[in-house]
């Protein structure tokens, strides 16, 4: 017997046999509920609004587009549900990790990880905290370390700030919530950018998910 509010999943994925085979092992869970699947954008568009979803969890690479597009569709036009977006692909290319964690993506797991990664990923989502799969963090670390960066630790205003980041906050929004001045938070943006030695805010957020400062 199912809990009275399952997590209502979405899945998008051209691949179907990798589809079929999630969604038969998530459906086997209690606690989810696949409500729509579809292997396309514009499939995915005619349905997933009026779902009452709660997560999708979606490819990069589709047959009319990129996962990172279709996200951007449903952050503007699924307002009622706002549903969690969660990234099950082979594309571990930084640029691509990046670009799903800047644009609020709950979790970017590879598909070799296995359904159980993906299905502890849905229920930390749930509880608002982000998950990198295993071989996702790796390959983070493993392009975002140097030396001089490992050793220097941020300062609790400066997680503060990096996790502001990492939720899209713009640097007047982590001022108000902070209770700080505008310069204050640009003068910690500015000394966290230098200690982690990340060129942008995008590559501060890998570093951070790679070094565990983010994403629980």
């Amino acid at each position: 017997m199912k809990p009275a509010t399952p997590i209502r999943l979405f899945v998008v994925d051209d691949h179907r046999m990798f589809a079929d085979g999630l969604i038969e092992l998530l459906s086997a869970e209690e606690d989810f509920e696949i409500v729509g699947d579809a292997s396309s954008i514009s499939d995915a568009k005619l349905t997933i609004c009026d779902a009452n979803v709660d997560a999708v969890i979606i490819d990069v690479h589709l047959p009319d587009g990129d996962g990172f597009a279709l996200h951007e569709w449903i952050t503007a036009n699924c307002k009622s549900s706002n549903p969690k977006m969660l990234y099950v692909t082979g594309d571990d290319r930084v640029t691509s990790i990046n670009r799903a964690m800047t644009l609020g993506a709950m979790a970017y797991l590879d598909k070799t990880g296995g359904w159980e990664e993906v299905a502890n990923a849905l229920r930390r989502s749930a509880k608002g905290s982000k998950t990198l799969g295993t071989n996702i963090a790796s390959k983070l670390a493993e392009n975002s370390f140097t030396p001089e960066t490992v050793d220097t630790e941020l300062s609790l205003r400066e997680k503060e700030i990096l996790k502001g980041i990492s939720n899209g906050l713009t640097a007047k929004e982590m001022a108000a919530e902070l209770n700080l001045a505008l310069p204050t938070v640009r003068t910690y943006v500015s000394r966290m950018f230098k200690k982690l030695g990340a060129r942008d805010r995008a590559h501060a957020v890998s570093i951070g998910y790679a070094r565990g400062l983010i994403g629980s």
